[in-house]
């Protein structure tokens, strides 16, 4: 962590100059002193992530469900981010995109 966090600064003071390591730096504190107060309910909640419909999305489910059973774990519940309309339309409708069902997952 700190290896990548010198980098990152590094990086900021070669492109940006003296001033970006200073706002570099205080991002950085920042994110270290809150993310481990993020959970995972406030994470869902900022995302505004809601619970796909398995009748909707019943090939993502299958998939999720393959890959839990493959990895000895219990089915996590799928969600989608961004609200009902752009995460559900998003993951269903990947064949526009032509993306297959093991993309998403």
């Amino acid at each position: 962590m700190a290896a990548m966090a010198g980098v990152l600064l590094y990086s900021a003071r070669t492109l940006a100059g003296p001033t970006a390591v200073v706002v570099v730096a205080v991002m950085l504190a920042a994110g270290l002193l809150l993310a481990p107060r993020a959970t995972p309910a406030m994470l869902r909640r900022f995302f505004r992530a809601q619970p796909l419909d398995p009748v909707r999305a019943h090939a993502l489910y299958a998939e999720v469900s393959s890959l839990a059973a493959r990895a000895g774990l219990a089915q996590p519940p799928a969600r989608a981010l961004g609200g009902p309309q752009s995460g559900a339309d998003g993951v269903l409708g990947r064949r526009a995109a032509g993306l297959g069902d093991r993309h998403l997952a």
